[in-house]
């Protein structure tokens, strides 16, 4: 038998598999849950958006699919669900000629399980998008310059402005390859594995799109960074959100991986190492100074899981003659995700914030106001409600709250105020605000197997 005709036939079938896997788990529920945060953004302004100069792709498929299928969640959602559910199998067809048959398995697997994958696979924004574009950017870049093939690096380059056009920190990732070109041309030792005339091109390239992107970046953020969001999170936290989301047993194995890497190719190493490490610096850095969340850098989680899953395969190569003692790594980061996994199905099920609505909407009176710091009010809600505006972020302790919220006691009615519960309180102003002039009329939380705490409260401020 031809044996490149099996290996051909094996991997249209872990393709496929892991594509039925991907569809059935991205769709499930895809229509069900209710809009949630910035999803309403995407409804409500995609056609405004998608003719803007940042991060217009994801506003436009979104305009394209209502225009199909009509404004619903689902048509919002559906981009964001073939992206997510097709990076799946895309990355075991594209990375297994990088880190190996068994380790892209093992990886697509645990994309698969990922609960921040899952996440921004059912959720109408940009991100699936920007994953899947940005593995196939790092997988071209990688292979051109290791493989001398400047018709890879064109490939690297344009999907890597693909990815831009969904979320423009994707600029980053030709960012780090401009770098990894730049360590390449420093070190002699480098340019016996890679090529110097993909890093010359490239590193040339950089220069000049770097130059003539300066009049087009400097204004987006410099907007960005003085439209006084306090929703972005400061470097540490910044740096510790990553580590949640990904999930620390995927991060320990990952580093274990990169250090396997190390000892068996070292280069291949150092060009994750920069892959990754220049993306969250870069946001990292920029958190100082303008809103930033993990989110900006979800691009890197298939090179994470990819180390991840480098070392689950070398464990398993080592503990040969044992079968379940081999694929004892394995199996524990799987069992170690299944809890986020299935609590993302749990949580939505158990938690809607249209029941939440429907009860203010039930005990609401004429003359009553009310201020909510979740969104879905006026999209859920078949009654006209008096809506204020809410002063700032519920977390945000800059907020001079027992002031702000001491002017709802001048009207004559009565003040709902809705809150998201989280393991973050709100602002110690708020939360003192609350316990005294306000009185806890209901609470909604999910139901959840992992640390996660999500739900809605309602608070009554009754007249005088």
């Amino acid at each position: 038998m031809d044996t490149n005709s099996s290996q051909t036939r094996f991997d249209v079938v872990i393709f496929i598999v892991l594509l039925a896997a991907a569809v059935a788990t991205r769709l499930s529920g895809l229509s069900h849950w209710h809009l949630m945060a910035d999803e309403y953004y995407t409804f409500y302004d995609s056609m405004e958006r998608s003719v803007t100069l940042t991060n217009p792709a994801y506003y436009l498929l979104t305009t394209l699919s209502f225009d199909a299928f009509g404004q619903s969640e689902l048509s919002a959602r559906l981009p964001a669900f073939l992206f997510g559910a097709l990076s799946i199998p895309v990355f075991f067809l594209t990375w297994k000629r990088i880190i190996g048959t068994n380790a892209a398995i093992i990886t697509a697997i645990l994309i698969l399980l990922s609960s921040w994958h899952l996440w921004y696979s059912q959720q109408a924004r940009f991100y699936s998008a920007v994953f899947l574009f940005g593995l196939l950017a790092y997988y071209f870049f990688y292979r051109a310059i290791r493989e001398d093939r400047v018709t890879y690096l064109v490939l690297g380059t344009i999907t890597s402005l693909i990815a831009a056009l969904f979320h423009l920190t994707a600029i980053l990732i030709p960012a780090a390859f401009g770098i990894y070109c730049i360590v390449v041309l420093l070190f002699k030792s480098a340019r016996a594995g890679n090529s110097p005339k993909v890093a010359k091109i490239f590193s040339g390239v950089c220069v000049v799109a770097g130059l003539a992107a300066l009049a087009f970046l400097i204004p987006i953020m410099s907007t960005w960074a003085d439209s006084g969001q306090s929703w972005g999170y400061a470097p540490l936290s910044f740096a510790l959100q990553i580590a949640k989301y990904v999930q620390l047993p995927i991060v320990a194995c990952a580093l274990f991986g990169f250090l396997v890497l190390v000892v068996k190719d070292r280069w291949k190493a150092i060009f994750l190492l920069i892959s990754i490490g220049v993306p969250v610096v870069g946001v990292l850095a920029a958190s100082v100074f303008m809103p930033a969340r993990p989110d900006y850098v979800f691009y890197i989680l298939p090179l994470v899981l990819a180390l991840a899953g480098i070392f689950c395969e070398e464990s398993r190569q080592a503990l040969n003659r044992n079968v379940l003692l081999g694929s004892s790594v394995t199996v524990i980061l799987i069992v170690t995700m299944l809890p986020e996994f299935v609590s993302n199905y749990l949580g939505r099920n158990s938690l809607d914030f249209r029941d939440t609505i429907r009860f203010v909407e039930g005990k609401y009176e004429q003359g009553d106001q009310l201020m909510s710091f979740v969104g879905g009010f006026a999209h859920y809600s078949d009654r006209d409600f008096e809506l204020l505006k809410i002063p700032g972020n519920v977390h945000d302790n800059s907020v001079r709250w027992s002031e702000t919220m001491n002017r709802l006691q001048q009207s004559d009615g009565r003040t709902w105020i809705v809150l998201p519960i989280s393991r973050k309180l709100p602002a110690m102003g708020l939360n003192k605000w609350l316990l005294t002039n306000a009185r806890l009329v209901r609470r909604d939380t999910a139901v959840r197997f992992d640390y996660t705490h999500r739900g809605y409260e309602v608070f009554l401020v009754e007249r005088e």
